[in-house]
């Protein structure tokens, strides 16, 4: 099967992981994350995009993989809880990208601009970011938040924080992981949660997997959290064990963090 066919058929899957309050365990609200047809060679979110880019079908499968996101949030999740959906800067500065497409959806499923937040992956580097600043800005002004995926590794530098003073900070899985063993990367995740307070964004922690972990990063002042130990992703929405949840209630030592982030954290 190629993308083509793939986007044809609506054969796009979305799996939904739960995103968690780190104060007192509640879901916050959801990522999409976009596979193609179980068991087949396009079923990894990789291999999708490899063969996009291949066929020369990236918008298109943002298009789809987009539209496949807010479907699932209206048959789930329809009248509250934030949708959280990847966008590649490419494709927003693509000649073929059009601005309002999603607006039209949105309008369509009678879902709010300001449940949806755009996640920027940088699956390559951005080169030219008064062109992106300008996309995005038109996306502030219709009411989406926005986010920036991966900080700490890969493209998602400081400077890209800086110029896109995101609403959401996801601190990356490299930096989380064995956090709770590692002093350097316990400085460098708390210096990361005190950039997104003093921007009046939210520190998000990815890819939790270990009960250590989980209690390192709310001891540096998260707000939301992340990961396989809270929930697999899954078709329909999957709620965090109750065990992780006393956990949390249990283990949370507030930092300081500017009124704005406690507002943000506590309006989902």
């Amino acid at each position: 099967m190629t993308v083509e066919e793939l986007i044809s058929s609506d054969g796009i899957r979305t799996l939904l992981q739960p995103l968690v309050r780190a104060d007192d365990g509640g879901v916050y609200g959801y990522e999409a994350l976009s596979r193609g047809p179980a068991g087949s060679p396009l079923e990894g979110a990789e291999a999708l995009w490899r063969a996009a880019e291949a066929e020369g079908r990236v918008v298109e499968l943002d298009y789809a993989c987009r539209r496949a996101a807010l479907r699932a949030k209206r048959r789930w999740f329809p009248d509250s809880g934030t949708l959280f959906v990847n966008v590649d800067p490419l494709v927003v500065r693509s000649p073929s990208f059009r601005l309002g497409v999603t607006q039209r959806w949105l309008y369509e499923m009678g879902i709010d601009p300001g449940q949806v937040v755009l996640e920027i992956t940088e699956r390559r580097l951005i080169d030219d970011y008064e062109a992106f600043r300008r996309a995005l800005r038109i996306y502030r002004d219709e009411g989406y938040r926005v986010a920036v995926d991966d900080v700490g590794a890969g493209y998602s530098s400081l400077r890209t924080v800086a110029e896109i003073q995101p609403h959401f900070l996801k601190i990356d899985i490299s930096l989380i992981r064995g956090l709770h063993l590692d002093r350097a990367r316990r400085a460098v995740v708390a210096a990361l949660v005190d950039l997104a307070h003093a921007l009046g964004a939210l520190a998000v922690a990815e890819g939790v997997e270990e009960p250590e972990e989980l209690r390192a990063v709310t001891e540096l002042g998260v707000d939301l959290v992340q990961g396989f130990l809270l929930a697999r992703p899954a078709e329909e929405p999957p709620l965090p064990p109750p065990a992780v949840l006393t956990h949390l209630r249990r283990s949370r030592r507030p930092r300081r963090r500017s009124e704005s982030a406690r507002g943000a954290a506590r309006g989902a």
